[in-house]
């Protein structure tokens, strides 16, 4: 494990806290689940919360989560359907914490998951994000998780590059420091939490509290992520935007070396598929960043 690993341990060393924390969840339909999610949060052991949810275009009755919305004092933004990326950044947009933190609608926290954060936080003052483990159910049945999937740590920029180590229902992000990365990239209808955790990690460490205080529903017919098929086409997308910022000499080759897998990935599904179109394509990234034409691999 990374020396810079910032661990919180749960259940000890609680601390009462002046932080103020905004609650952001975008949702698209779903209501009775949202509904579910936002009680999760009004369940906090911290007090005081800002919460607000953005509708995301829904065709659901989303009344009942206005009304308890209302009931607690939060915020109820209704936008024409753009995409979690545009609904978060909209919502974040109106926060007037400190810190934000992140819940998807399908999602739900056990109570204690903010007030975990936030010891760490004030444990560790350099720390300008963390998360928590998270508990993967799917079909009603726990998920167990392997070692690659554990979630991220310390310096993780490698990591990322990888797979996506870090979640946004786990999230939890000092306002200042989202902004100037520049938030969530609107152009990104999938993977736009991989694009932003590379925009995170190449400059600061997570902090992570250990035990699972995220429930995350893994595999529902509606999830975004299993809805377009194609998600290491705006992995590549990432990548490429990534190797445009100032990079150590380190993270620049190992930006490189995942532009270079990605693309492989992808030519093999292309050459499988006869779209001479897309190798083309793939052809001119290869020129643009200099790297090594699959015809030569191994000559050199």
């Amino acid at each position: 494990m990374s020396n810079s690993c910032r661990l919180g341990r749960p259940g000890l060393n609680f601390m009462k806290t002046s932080l103020s924390i905004s609650v952001v969840i975008p949702v698209h339909n779903r209501a009775d689940i949202c509904i579910e999610a936002l009680r999760s949060v009004y369940a906090q052991t911290v007090p005081s919360l800002e919460v607000i949810v953005v509708n995301d275009g829904s065709s659901d009755d989303m009344q009942p989560v206005r009304e308890l919305l209302s009931s607690r004092g939060g915020q109820y933004l209704v936008q024409e359907q753009r995409g979690v990326s545009a609904a978060r950044n909209a919502g974040v947009a109106c926060t007037t914490g400190e810190w934000i933190a992140f819940l998807d609608s399908d999602d739900l926290w056990l109570p204690a998951k903010l007030e975990e954060q936030l010891a760490l936080h004030q444990r560790d003052p350099d720390l300008v994000f963390s998360q928590t483990g998270e508990r993967w159910i799917r079909n009603g049945r726990p998920v167990p998780q392997r070692a690659f999937q554990a979630p991220a740590c310390g310096e993780s920029f490698a990591r990322s590059l990888e797979l996506c180590c870090i979640s946004a229902s786990a999230v939890m992000i000092r306002k200042d420091v989202l902004l100037e990365v520049g938030g969530f990239d609107e152009s990104f209808p999938v993977c736009e939490d991989y694009d932003l955790w590379l925009r995170l990690t190449r400059r600061y460490p997570i902090g992570l509290v250990e035990y699972p205080l995220v429930v995350k529903h893994r595999g529902r017919a509606d999830h975004l992520s299993e809805s377009v098929r194609a998600p290491d086409l705006y992995r590549l997308k990432a990548i490429q935007k990534i190797l445009g910022e100032p990079l150590s000499v380190e993270q620049e080759r190992l930006a490189r070396l995942a532009l270079e897998y990605r693309i492989s990935i992808l030519e093999t599904g292309a050459r499988k598929r006869g779209l001479e179109h897309e190798l083309r394509e793939y052809a001119k990234i290869r020129e643009t960043f200099c790297l090594v034409p699959p015809s030569l691999v191994g000559q050199h």
